[in-house]
């Protein structure tokens, strides 16, 4: 009697998505610093070569997991089409995303914390090229937005729990943005 060995097939995205999941709940609960791959291999139910697989390591599953936490909130954000809603849109995901989400906050310390090594420059890379994106999307200045990320920011990081939060922080953008575009009166005389 021959016996066959039952090869089980992995669905590589619904991994990434677990490994994904298990990054940012250890992330959440000890930090950067304390969260490990094996104990990440261990919650997501794999065994830590598939991490290295996919993500090429730890650098990487940091990288993936601040990426993806960013295009959660580009994909709110790209659905809507009228500039100045474009910048609220924004401010909102990205304020409720700091609260939803425990590890991004997590992450945006530590890569404070650590902006000259070279994954903190990669995560700075992966926020840039999401705030080009904004910029395009409201045609409201990199610099305002800056402004606007890091007032939600610090909002977030030193836990001022204000239920309109993001509001307080966007309403003036929004005017000011929205007096640009308001139509000037001519101001010739007949």
């Amino acid at each position: 009697m021959i016996l066959k060995k039952v090869v089980k097939r992995r669905n590589k995205e619904k991994t990434i998505v677990k490994i994904l999941q298990a990054a940012g709940d250890a992330i959440a609960r000890g930090g950067v610093s304390k969260a490990g791959v094996n104990a990440i291999a261990k919650q997501a139910g794999i065994n830590k070569v598939l991490l290295y697989r996919y993500f090429n390591g730890w650098n990487g599953l940091i990288e993936a997991l601040y990426q993806h936490s960013l295009e959660d909130i580009h994909a709110q954000v790209t659905a809507v089409s009228s500039s100045p809603v474009v910048i609220e849109t924004y401010a909102v995901q990205y304020y409720q995303t700091l609260h939803t989400n425990p590890a991004l906050p997590v992450l945006i310390r530590w890569q404070m914390d650590n902006k000259l090594t070279e994954l903190g420059r990669n995560m700075a890379a992966h926020q840039d090229e999401f705030l080009k994106q904004v910029e395009s999307a409201s045609g409201v200045e990199i610099g305002l937005i800056r402004l606007l990320m890091a007032g939600i920011t610090h909002s977030v990081l030193t836990e001022d729990k204000q239920e309109d939060g993001a509001a307080v922080l966007t309403e003036p953008i929004i005017r000011r943005f929205s007096a640009r575009l308001a139509p000037v009166e001519s101001t010739e005389v007949q």
